[in-house]
């Protein structure tokens, strides 16, 4: 069954791309498609401009309408003749005015970003939903099944725990059917019910946001019998959030990210225990236990969570249910507000009267026309000692000769794309700290300074070892005391392919 979260939420500050696409997209959907169609891309597009970083912020509107429409085209088989709707390749370009090579790459970054594969039971259309196997198949001891050939009981068990979207040949139910069917097939009684709290600690709340909530916690009543993927399901909903991601439970320890807890996860978390077959009961939970949860291992949502209360649970109730709510729920993606266009000139005057050396490089070699993957490229900048990471970022563009006219962001993690990152940018403020203030890193880790949430310029930065200097009388700082490689082409020409 669908798990995303449909919404048309999206950042501020990409309200007006948003609404330019889906003007586009909708005035396609009504000359060659219909309205489910149109609909459906409209959730795609919000669910691309939330996106961090959003692929959409760069790039012609029209392009990414193609793109968005092609891609959940594909979901729903929109290009084969014997559907109803149906349009061609060629239609869809000429429509949208794009190269058959704009589509594909569009398409292709959106398929990448929402996950979305043929027949995927997320992105399918409400009409075509009877028809699509994927929708039906669950696991019933270890064996994958057709819930639509199961006995009734299979089928209403299947669709109380949420594993299917109707009682197969009842149609999509209406909110009071489906509440009815709901109750009908909850167990009259469960061994116990446990009341969960939920405390948010940590993640990338703005200070405004802080300040006005200095407690965030949510209080939820769930069964004993049902599993922590239940449990996780029930926060994702407590807390508002729109797009799903990764998440661990780490239960036994002392709290959150104990190493000696056991860690819960999706199914397909092959290092974790399966958090969709692990029941609250079958944990031995006790009244004050406490253990932790994390969602998003990308921006690092922590949560403290602990045992309320352990009672009965009330016959008729549908659980789990969020019984209590302490302060509002944080934005999952925090506004960025894009730096202004300047001249970046250098800071002065000087804070300390020395400097420190600061060498950038890159993980990955990002230029296009360098063949030679062995091929050497760094800058070697001397800056103030007292320079901030915002005065770090403008030495950085005078550097490479880019514009400055994209959001960027530091972070200090083991590799790239670890899927533990911590952010230094205007999300938590950090952007005034002393870059001097980061190291000695940890143990393992590195810093890397991210441009261009489009593009995706990513930069490795490091520190000279050796003390602070004193200024030389007569130079400028901050100043570039060595480069090797030419500076990239912020913009380079991409080249068309038909396919």
């Amino acid at each position: 069954m669908a798990k995303v979260k449909k919404s048309t939420k999206v950042p501020s500050a990409l309200e007006a791309k948003y609404q330019s696409i889906v003007q586009l997209t909708d005035a396609f959907a009504r000359e060659k498609l219909n309205e489910e169609y149109g609909e459906l891309i409209q959730y795609a597009t919000a669910a691309m401009c939330r996106k961090r970083p959003p692929p959409v912020a760069r790039g012609k509107e029209a392009g990414w309408a193609c793109g968005i429409a092609h891609a959940i085209g594909t979901v729903n088989f929109l290009f084969d003749p014997k559907q109803n709707p149906h349009v061609t390749l060629g239609e869809l370009c000429e429509w949208f005015g794009v190269s058959k090579g704009t589509l594909h790459a569009k398409s292709k970054t959106v398929q990448e970003a929402l996950g979305t594969y043929q027949l995927d039971p997320d992105w399918s259309l409400a009409s075509l939903i009877e028809k699509n196997p994927l929708v039906w198949l669950i696991e019933v001891n270890g064996f994958q099944i057709d819930v639509r050939n199961a006995p009734r009981a299979i089928q209403e068990e299947a669709f109380r725990r949420g594993l299917i979207p109707y009682i197969p040949g009842e149609g999509l139910p209406h909110k009071e059917d489906n509440q009815q069917a709901t109750v009908e097939t909850t167990p009259p009684q469960a061994e116990t019910l446990y009341t969960i709290e939920v405390h948010l600690f940590s993640g990338p709340m703005t200070k405004g946001f802080a300040d006005k909530n200095p407690e965030v916690a949510r209080f939820i009543e769930i069964r004993g019998d049902q599993t922590l993927q239940d449990l996780h399901n029930a926060i994702f909903d407590a807390f508002d959030r729109e797009d799903p991601h990764l998440y661990e439970f780490q239960v036994g320890g002392k709290g959150p990210n104990d190493l000696d807890a056991k860690r819960f996860g999706p199914p397909e978390d092959v290092d974790t225990g399966d958090a969709s077959q692990t029941t609250l009961s079958s944990l031995g939970l006790s009244m004050g236990e406490a253990f932790g949860y994390l969602f998003d291992f990308g921006d690092e949502w922590w949560h403290a969570v602990g045992v309320a209360s352990i009672d009965q649970p009330i016959a008729r109730n549908n659980y789990p249910k969020l019984v209590e709510r302490i302060g509002a729920s944080p934005p999952q993606y925090p506004e960025m507000e894009p730096e202004p266009v300047n001249t970046m000139e250098p800071p002065s005057p000087s804070k300390t009267g020395k400097f420190i050396t600061v060498e950038l490089g890159w993980p990955q070699l990002y230029l296009q026309e360098a063949e030679d993957k062995d091929i050497q490229w760094r800058r070697v900048m001397e800056i103030d000692e007292g320079s901030t990471l915002e005065e770090l970022h403008a030495c950085i563009q005078n550097a490479i000769g880019f514009d400055n006219d994209h959001l960027y962001g530091f972070y200090v993690a083991n590799s790239p794309r670890s899927q533990n990152k911590h952010w230094y940018d205007d999300r938590n403020d950090a952007l005034g700290m002393p870059v001097i203030d980061l190291f000695p890193l940890p143990s393992g880790k590195k810093l890397f300074y991210l441009f261009d949430f489009g593009d995706n310029w990513l930069f490795q930065l490091a520190k000279s070892r050796h003390k602070p200097k004193p200024m030389k009388k007569g130079v400028e700082y901050p100043r570039v005391s060595e480069a090797y490689g030419p500076n990239p082409n912020q913009y380079p020409e991409q080249e068309e392919f038909d396919f």
